[in-house]
């Protein structure tokens, strides 16, 4: 296949893991795209099939590639659910604790509601209005209350267009998900995530940016102050 080029540097196997993510980028290669067998690639990367073996396992580690036994080796979906899986192995195995999350989510909502405000749609601006709606009727169920929560998180990242953020937020999905079970079921918390979610909703709704980031940063310490004085110091760790 023409689209593969000889390499020619040193560390050959992570050259050839970056060619093919590379060809992934540049639509050269297609999710499900069944590659050449390990022969070919040999062949077409003048490499040897340590190489081409070594930079293979790296890829379907990350959950890019794909082997079907008897058939050969495919491009997965390329789903960001499914590629950021390591991601989460290594961060579940730092074990956080709930502050340092919290630290994290400081980081990463607080730039999200400032790029939803600016990129929001009238249908995303809709959807958080009606989890707004269910923050209220639900105060009193902290399940139903967890999974609304995370409803309009998720709304605010998919707001803020920008694909990459989106992705990194894929990959705290599960360890959000087990800490929102830690916090979510304290009255208090849910008291105040009302009055917050309420802030966010309506900077994000008006299009002000820094008003957005304002109340979700004060969301999000609010929180965190809540947790704090019912649990005392030394939060366990989320997972």
């Amino acid at each position: 296949m023409e689209i593969f080029r000889a390499i020619k540097r040193e560390a050959i196997s992570n050259s050839v893991a970056g060619q093919i993510i590379e060809l992934i980028r540049n639509g050269s290669l297609m999710p499900g795209q069944k590659l050449p067998s390990e022969r070919q690639l040999q062949v077409l990367l003048r490499v040897g099939r340590p190489a081409i073996r070594e930079a293979l396992s790296a890829l379907q580690w990350m959950h890019i590639l794909e082997t079907r036994h008897g058939d050969g080796t495919y491009l997965t979906s390329l789903d960001p659910g499914e590629i950021t899986r390591p991601f989460e192995v290594l961060i579940a195995l730092s074990r956080p604790s709930l502050i340092e999350l919290f630290g994290v989510r400081q980081v990463l909502e607080v730039g999200a509601a400032g790029l939803a405000a600016l990129n929001v749609s009238d249908s995303q601006i809709a959807e958080l209005r009606k989890c707004l709606d269910l923050t209220h009727r639900y105060a009193g169920d902290p399940w139903a209350f967890m999974e609304n929560d995370i409803r309009l998180h998720t709304i605010i990242f998919d707001a803020s267009s920008n694909s990459l953020l989106k992705n990194i937020a894929v990959s705290l999905q599960q360890m959000n998900r087990l800490s929102r079970e830690l916090t979510t079921v304290f009255d208090e918390v849910r008291k105040q995530s009302v009055e917050d979610h309420s802030a966010i909703v309506k900077a994000i709704s008006e299009r002000n940016p820094d008003e957005a980031e304002r109340a979700m940063r004060q969301h999000l310490l609010n929180v965190r102050a809540v947790v704090e004085r019912i649990s005392g110091s030394g939060l366990p760790p989320v997972m």
